[in-house]
């Protein structure tokens, strides 16, 4: 066995049980030293390698840490991103089985070729030093509103989640289930090795209440474990580094955290009965300007299953086949889903939310911003709606064909 743990910088070695007392007392250190290597760098561990490791909750391979290849995938470990032919670390946040048979996970949208936007760039894994296998690719990434022209950006949204689907067997993704690495610190943490004795933890459900002043936990690929406390609840944040300067996060939490490059994606929770309660999702570092340290941003997870399920599907991230109902907003769009060309429809907003702002959008661009809309196409296109009542959100998606045989709507 051989694996390189970056979060103790080691490379652990794997021999067989009957070498390992002469190696371990003095002879791998008297190798190292001829070669240059200080024996800090290894470490030792007796493995027989026809012989898989076996905990009481899991009986396949567990990996050493969150960076390692694993034959299961569940939130936390590590996982890397394509851009442009240069691969990019990020963490998996919640995995998830979608309505439609899909298994995946959610992470950040940033993690992707193109944020808050589907593309298909291939999703990987570390293993052996290369970034292999290809996992999978991007399922759902919602596209942006337009800020009004007295906010200080250009683009928003209510947070930075996409949903990433597994298009392989192996290796498998283990729904409902994050790693447990080995301890958990406050505010700052690098111990990214897994527990072996215990190496999950297992999602409990979800929650829409965060508390200011109220401690919660979050699992970065880079970071490890740690728990911070809320010290900004819904509140717009617009401070993102360029690429992404211009693109605001709406009603977004902020921790006293310092978020590590890498962390992005991965799980937020409370701890309740030893399970995870999902809470978000790692967005961003910022700066504090007052102590100078950094803090972290992450997306409240009522928002990311909203805008993750305006695709069209519903999903869960407990370990069970029936997809949770938690979410207690929704919008909906009335009207024709197939209309002839240029003819101009209507369609009407519904929703559960006593709104205060609407707003419709063709194919990401907005065009409405009343109860009912008009509109009229020469090609197929889709129809997005947008409500809130400054505080809860809720969103509708409805593709609509656009065809010389539609019977439906007055052609004017």
């Amino acid at each position: 066995m051989l694996d390189l743990n970056e979060g103790r910088n080691q490379v652990t070695v794997g021999v067989p049980p009957e070498e390992y007392s002469a190696l371990s007392s003095g002879g791998l250190e008297r190798a190292l030293i001829s070669i240059g290597v200080p024996m800090s760098a290894v470490h030792l561990v007796a493995a027989d390698p026809l012989k898989a490791q076996s905990v009481s909750n899991r009986s396949s391979y567990v990996p050493a840490h969150q960076g390692a290849y694993a034959d299961s995938l569940v939130g936390g470990l590590r996982y890397s991103w394509n851009l442009f032919g240069v691969w990019k670390g990020c963490t998996i946040g919640f995995p998830a089985s979608t309505s439609t048979n899909q298994r995946g996970f959610i992470s950040a949208s940033h993690c992707s070729q193109q944020k808050w936007g589907s593309d298909t760039a291939s999703l990987s894994q570390p293993k052996g030093g290369a970034q292999i296998p290809v996992i999978g690719s991007e399922l759902w990434d919602m596209g942006p509103g337009t800020c009004p022209f007295f906010w200080s950006c250009n683009h928003y949204r209510f947070s930075d989640a996409n949903f990433n689907r597994v298009t392989v067997n192996s290796p498998a993704v283990k729904v409902g289930y994050l790693a447990r690495p080995s301890s958990r610190n406050q505010n700052v943490g690098s111990d990214t090795t897994i527990s072996m004795a215990d190496p999950y933890i297992e999602v409990g459900g979800e929650t829409s209440s965060i508390m200011q002043g109220s401690n919660i936990d979050q699992i970065g690929a880079t970071s490890g474990w740690t728990y911070s406390q809320v010290d900004e609840t819904c509140v717009t944040w617009d401070n993102a580094y360029w690429p992404f300067n211009g693109q605001a996060l709406r009603c977004s939490y902020i921790v006293n955290a310092d978020y590590k490059d890498g962390d992005s994606g991965g799980p937020v929770f409370y701890l309740s009965g030893g399970k995870a309660i999902a809470a978000g999702i790692i967005a961003a570092k910022t700066i504090n300007p007052i102590v100078g340290n950094h803090r972290g941003v992450f997306s409240k997870f009522m928002y990311v299953r909203n805008e993750i399920q305006a695709g069209g599907f519903t999903f869960s991230i407990l370990p069970t086949s029936s997809p949770p109902n938690y979410y207690p907003y929704s919008a909906s769009i009335n009207g024709a889903s197939s209309v002839r060309p240029n003819a101009s429809c209507h369609f009407m907003a519904g929703s559960n939310i006593a709104y205060t702002s609407l707003t419709w959008r063709v194919n990401g661009v907005a065009v409405g911003q009343n109860w009912d809309l008009y509109y009229s196409s020469s090609s197929s296109f889709t129809l997005e709606l947008e409500v809130s009542d400054g505080v809860n959100v809720a969103f509708a998606t409805k593709s609509i064909t656009v065809s010389a045989s539609a019977a439906e709507c007055y052609d004017q």
